[in-house]
């Protein structure tokens, strides 16, 4: 807890600096980036708790213009962080809200689920990675869209 607590202070002071470094295009849209070590055991129950409990609810944050994307991938060929969950959002602050929707939106259809030790809870690891987008290969969207 007291990690995060850390980042989240540091992207506070550091953010204002990197917007700044942007084109004026306005804010940069944030990637989040939650990696656990899991034994593959547990990969498809994962898979399809996300499939079945989430990604419904971050669906709809992407109609509503919440969330960009979300979605896990996992590991083929890299480290020992073999399952991964991103959240696409267009801005950090968007990011914090969207995550917390969830997690309500989640939790008041499922309340089942609310004391529940979570998807992860066999994973034996866990980190978190937040990053401001740069150039990439997506096409623009059309303008006035």
């Amino acid at each position: 807890m007291t990690r995060s607590l850390v980042a989240i202070l540091a992207l506070a002071l550091v953010g204002p600096t990197a917007l700044q470094a942007q084109d004026d295009d306005g804010p940069p849209q944030i990637l989040s980036i939650s990696s656990y070590v899991c034994p593959q055991s547990a990969v498809s129950d994962i898979a399809e708790n996300y499939d079945t409990y989430t990604r419904p609810v971050e669906d709809e944050l992407v109609t509503e213009g919440m969330l960009l994307s979300a979605g896990l991938f996992f590991h083929a060929w890299a480290d020992e962080y073999n399952v991964n969950y991103y959240r696409v959002a267009p801005s950090m602050e968007g990011l914090f809200e969207a995550v917390a929707e969830v997690g309500r939106r989640v939790t008041e259809r499922n309340p089942e689920l609310a004391d529940g030790p979570g998807p992860f809870a066999d994973c034996a690891a866990h980190k978190d990675n937040i990053y401001f987008m740069g150039p990439s290969t997506e096409a623009e969207p059309p303008e006035g869209t």
